[in-house]
Formats: structure tokens, sequence, C-alpha cells
């Protein structure tokens, strides 16, 4: 890097260490309802904000998952395709939380 002028080395490093990838993110956050300043806080989501291809990322608050995805136009992929993945696998996520959660409760009912 001491060919190039002083002014153009964060440029270079920038483009040579921030490719696009990819980011996954879980974040388990308060069980209950939060207040801030005596406002209560409806959601809580979390995002990426550095140079990335895409990021997805889970957030438990409340009793509720929240999930969030983030894609630049530099991975030249259709949003609209990788979320259609996303919906089936929640679903079935959703599918299997639940029928664990019953078969906790009618093992607990058999006690």
């Amino acid at each position: 890097l001491s060919y190039f002028p002083r002014e153009h080395v964060p440029f270079v490093m920038g483009q040579a260490t921030c490719k696009p990838s990819l980011m996954i993110s879980n974040v388990p956050f308060a069980i209950g309802q939060l207040e801030m300043f005596g406002q209560v806080i409806d959601d809580i989501r979390f995002s990426a904000i550095t140079p990335l291809g895409m990021y997805t990322g889970a957030c438990t608050y409340n009793s509720r998952v929240s999930f969030s995805v983030i894609m630049s136009a530099d991975t030249k992929v259709d949003p609209q395709k990788v979320l259609q993945f996303y919906e089936a696998e929640f679903e079935a996520l959703y599918d299997e939380v639940m029928a664990a959660d019953r078969k906790a409760l009618e093992r607990d009912i058999a006690q």
C-alpha cells in the first residue's frame, strides 16, 4: 500500500476487506414487555449496517419472534426468491415448537 497516495488507502482497504458476505444473528431479548421513558416497547429488531451482501436475524422479545432480512443490490439476487424459502421454514419451525409444547403439556397433565 505504500505506492498508493495516502488519501486513497482507506478506500482501497475498504474494497479489499468489505466484500459481500452473509451475517446471521439470533438475539434473545426480554421475555416480557419493556418500557423506555414510560413508553411501552412494542417490537425490537436488529439489523447490520456494515457492507454485507445479506443479513438475516431473529429476535425474541415479549414472547414473540421477529425476523429481519436485508440484502444488498451487490448480490444481484431477487429478495423475493430468497424470502419464499423463509415462510415455509418458519411455518415448519412453528409447527415443531407447538408440537413440543403440546407434548410437554400432555406429560405434565399425565404426572
